[in-house]
């Protein structure tokens, strides 16, 4: 299970969320360029004015996309999640702005 962790520097805790079952890692679901795909770039986590998102894809998505908002709640838990028909190895990098995935 691949999970995703949150630290408090403030009260040095940590809380953690499992990623969905499938989500791809070790490479298996890279961003890419061209003929080049750049290692260990399976999960990406940005930030914007309404909180953090985790930017994935998963054996289930055939390799689109995929966009959780992490809910910043005490306990922390994946929100929304949208399924994009986005390939991304077809993409080099993306990030948030305004609640908009670019």
């Amino acid at each position: 299970v691949l999970s995703l962790c949150r630290f408090n520097l403030t009260s040095k805790a940590i809380t953690v969320t499992d990623l969905p079952k499938g989500t791809r890692f070790n490479s298996k679901g890279n961003f890419c360029q061209l003929d080049e795909c750049y290692p260990f770039t399976d999960l990406d986590l940005a930030t914007d004015e309404s909180g953090v998102w985790v930017i994935y894809t998963t054996s289930q998505d055939f390799g689109n996309l995929v966009l959780s908002k992490v809910e910043e709640d005490e306990q922390m838990k994946l929100g929304q999640t949208w399924h994009t028909s986005v390939y991304k190895q077809a993409v080099t990098n993306t990030f948030m702005a305004c609640g908009v995935l670019y």
